[in-house]
């Protein structure tokens, strides 16, 4: 995978997998899990007294799932783009100003996948393979790994950034 800047500022990220594109198509769905341990690592305890916490909850509530809201409208209206790069590869773009969105949206999924598959810190430095079998926890080490591949290539560019046509 790399990214080319288009004329009208966006970027394309290129030579996306399948595997690629289904994991940032399903994103929303590991953020907004209702799994109490995605829910602990999204949106930490802020205050230590629980009737300061519930307070400060029932006023940020509306606003946290709105962030989260215009978050996947932005990506999910990127992602429509989304074409074929050859055979079994695909592109989209990250539109002009988007970066914030995904790279939240990116950070959030990985998170919540981490929660959800009970990984702990030492996972991020193995191989899915070493995750004793478990193809699951394999599958979300590999797209944690993908998430965080896309986040550095709209940090940093990547080697393949220059003008191009989408």
């Amino acid at each position: 995978m790399y990214v080319v800047l288009h004329q009208d500022g966006s970027r394309w990220l290129r030579q996306a997998t399948p595997l690629c594109v289904d994991t940032v198509q399903r994103m929303f769905e590991w953020i907004e899990s209702s799994d109490p341990r995605v829910q602990k690592r999204l949106y930490p305890d802020t205050f230590r007294d629980p009737a300061e916490e519930a307070a400060w909850r029932k006023l940020m509530q509306t606003e946290l799932e709105h962030l989260v809201l215009s978050r996947r409208e932005i990506i999910q209206r990127d992602l429509a783009k989304l074409r074929r790069d050859g055979p079994g590869l695909y592109r989209f773009p990250i539109g002009k100003g988007h970066d914030k969105a995904w790279l939240s949206a990116l950070n959030a999924a990985r998170l919540a996948l981490f929660a959800l598959h009970d990984l702990r810190p030492e996972h991020m430095e193995a191989e899915p393979e070493d995750l004793d079998g478990d193809d699951e926890r394999q599958l979300a080490l590999v797209r944690i790994h993908i998430m965080g591949f896309l986040q550095e290539l709209l940090l940093h560019g990547g080697a393949g950034e220059g003008v191009g046509d989408a």
